[in-house]
């Protein structure tokens, strides 16, 4: 049976005390969440390093996202996700947040019976929502979530590959269309072949219309053919997490679930088992018990006084 996942999407510890409260009270359950976050505290960026750093990853991130965040580099929680790997360079997309901010969320949840297994970027897990959703065959596309009225999700893909994600936050619909429009140059420009095949838009598109229509028209896309992308890219996006160390994956939990209730039932069968050779040992007595009577007594007697007159004749 598959469990509900709650979802919350917050921006701040505060929010997410005030969503925990507002969830639908049940009693003597553990439920499970999934933490999107959103906002300046939170990094979710593509990264492209020489493949010579793949052994030292995780310390090439975190000293890229401590100049980000200001902060030293132990104080960061990451985690990232190769996408894919030539014999020059390694591409992929990390998440980033503070460890005292994320300790703040996590706190949130200890006067609640809600276990956090997932904490990840919304940005990134919109993204993965809508991919699941839709049967892309493109593999040089881009997708623009209207997140709110003054945040924009950009997605660029190339061969399949992320290039680009970022949150484009405005003040006014021109000033989101201009950076819109610098950040596709700039991943196209980095060379002649890519090329944008298809252009997606999702969420919040009511009233939007006339913005999408100037969008569409000074967004340059070359519709010929490619070749379809195989990427699987809901599984690879929604692996990214913040609190692996910190939590059980819902499959490891099932796991462990499953084997507990095979534990379980072992020791039913074993206590079934000793509670039958009890029985058997009390009917045993007690059938004993019940063959020692007072004329069996008496002849017992008895046999004793023979015994003793035989010994002392001799």
């Amino acid at each position: 049976m598959q469990e509900e996942l709650l979802h919350f999407d917050v921006s701040s510890p505060f929010e997410l005390t005030q969503a925990l409260r507002l969830a639908p009270k049940q009693k003597d359950a553990t439920r499970f969440a999934e933490l999107r976050l959103y906002g300046p505290d939170i990094l979710a960026r593509q990264f492209e390093v020489p493949r010579a750093s793949l052994s030292a990853l995780g310390n090439v991130l975190r000293l890229e996202c401590a100049e980000i965040l200001s902060i030293g580099p132990k104080e960061i929680e990451l985690d990232y996700s190769v996408l894919h790997t030539s014999a020059e360079n390694v591409k992929g997309l990390f998440i980033a947040v503070s460890q005292r901010l994320l300790r703040e969320y996590l706190s949130c949840f200890d006067n609640s019976n809600i276990m956090p297994v997932s904490m990840t970027a919304q940005i990134i897990a919109r993204l993965a929502d809508f991919l699941r959703t839709r049967n892309i065959k493109s593999s040089n596309f881009c997708v623009l979530d209207l997140f709110k009225s003054n945040t924009i999700n950009l997605s660029v893909f190339i061969d399949g590959h992320c290039e680009l994600i970022r949150a484009i936050r405005y003040d006014t619909e021109a000033q989101a269309e201009q950076e819109i429009i610098n950040s596709l140059r700039y991943v196209c420009s980095r060379s002649s072949s890519k090329q944008l095949r298809e252009i997606y838009f999702s969420g919040d598109l009511s009233d939007r219309e006339e913005f999408i229509s100037r969008l569409r028209e000074k967004i340059e896309v070359n519709p010929k053919a490619d070749s379809a992308s195989s990427a699987s890219y809901p599984n690879t996006l929604l692996n990214l997490s913040l609190v692996k160390k910190y939590s059980i994956s819902l499959p490891l939990r099932n796991r462990i679930l499953q084997m507990e209730k095979l534990a379980l039932a072992i020791c039913i069968i074993v206590c079934l088992f000793l509670g039958l050779e009890i029985m058997k040992k009390s009917m045993s007595i007690n059938k004993l018990r019940s063959s020692l009577n007072l004329s069996s007594y008496k002849y017992a007697l008895g046999l004793e006084e023979k015994i003793k007159t035989l010994r002392n004749e001799k």
